[in-house]
């Protein structure tokens, strides 16, 4: 099994917890790179703007949804993957 590098970016969720808003993930093996936004349409108003002037990041834009991030990550078939970051 080969072994992936992974990059994530996140947005302040409710109660200031992080959620994940984009990632990237690379197979080092075989170079192969995927690469996620994820859109929450759930999030409260005050949360939203709170995103919209700290990280110019609009959380309706995305093209998954984030219920899927769970399916996506245990999808993952690595043997290592690296995270980049705490």
């Amino acid at each position: 099994m080969s072994t992936g590098i992974i990059n994530i970016q996140c947005i302040f969720g409710t109660n200031n917890k992080y959620m994940i808003k984009d990632m990237s993930i690379v197979d080092t093996e075989t170079w192969a790179t995927q690469h996620w936004i994820f859109e929450n349409s759930s999030l409260v108003n005050k949360t939203r703007k709170n995103n919209l002037i700290h990280h110019q990041l609009s959380i309706d834009f995305g093209d998954i949804e984030y219920e899927e991030l769970g399916r996506i990550l245990n999808s993952l078939k690595f043997a290592c993957i690296y995270v980049k970051g705490e």
